[in-house]
């Protein structure tokens, strides 16, 4: 099976990967992994680690689809990380059965935040990562477009949608979901539980994943901005999260 998950940028979705990859290591008689990581570092496919580069207009290739359904046929389970918009090939991959796609979504105006403090992070540590958002109105605009993305995932009625805050807020709740999803039975669904506690207390990640506050905008000092914004808004309503 592949598996993706799928996210806005900053909805926590290297912590739902860790839960995910706890089910997999569990159950699955074959991993495939490796596999997906050597092809990353040997330069056939883009990407970092488990993260697949997206560069056919913010979407996955029709080639990279291909040679990953190709690799989890041939070596077993592969769960990618993802960003992703909708497209053809991906929709139909997912309506005949050929793969699975969790797609997490979070309030836009807490990416907004939440990218906005990265670039800032990032800047002092000598990196470049979401160096586009560190003004607000490239975060704004960075997050109005995954916000479009979200909401075609969302109706396309393909993945499974996660919102941010309720894994953050209720993470078993959401792993029994994606369990079920996945089609595993009861036993396998309360290990999953277990293990991905253990992996969300990983040291390395403590100071860089996000701080799994909802609606973290309306305390920040950019709130009215925020409340300014007329599509960044609808949007998020249309993803269904409140304006106050």
């Amino acid at each position: 099976m592949l598996f993706f998950i799928n996210s806005m940028p900053k909805a926590g979705s290297t912590s739902y990967y860790y839960c995910a990859q706890s089910l997999l290591e569990a159950f699955s008689k074959t991993d495939g992994l490796p596999f997906l990581q050597n092809a990353i570092s040997t330069g056939i496919i883009p990407g970092s680690g488990y993260f697949v580069e997206s560069t056919d207009n913010s979407s996955i290739s029709l080639e990279t689809l291909q040679y990953l359904i190709n690799l989890s046929n041939q070596h077993g389970d592969i769960l990618v990380k993802i960003h992703s918009d909708t497209n053809t090939h991906l929709l139909d991959a997912l309506r005949q059965g050929n793969i699975k796609m969790v797609f997490i979504q979070r309030d836009p105006r807490d990416v907004v935040i939440s990218a906005k403090d990265h670039a800032q992070r990032s800047m002092l540590e000598g990196s470049q990562q979401f160096s586009d958002c560190f003004s607000m109105t490239g975060a704004v605009g960075m997050s109005t477009f995954w916000s479009e993305v979200a909401y075609r995932w969302k109706w396309s009625n393909t993945a499974l949608i996660v919102n941010y805050e309720d894994f953050s807020s209720d993470s078993t709740a959401e792993l029994d979901r994606l369990a079920r999803y996945l089609g595993c039975d009861q036993d396998s669904r309360l290990f999953l539980n277990v293990e991905c506690i253990k992996r969300l207390d990983i040291p390395f990640s403590a100071s860089r994943l996000n701080k799994a506050i909802g609606t973290r905008w309306r305390m920040d000092d950019n709130a009215p901005f925020l409340r300014s914004l007329p599509f960044l808004n609808h949007m998020s309503i249309l993803l269904g999260y409140p304006l106050s």
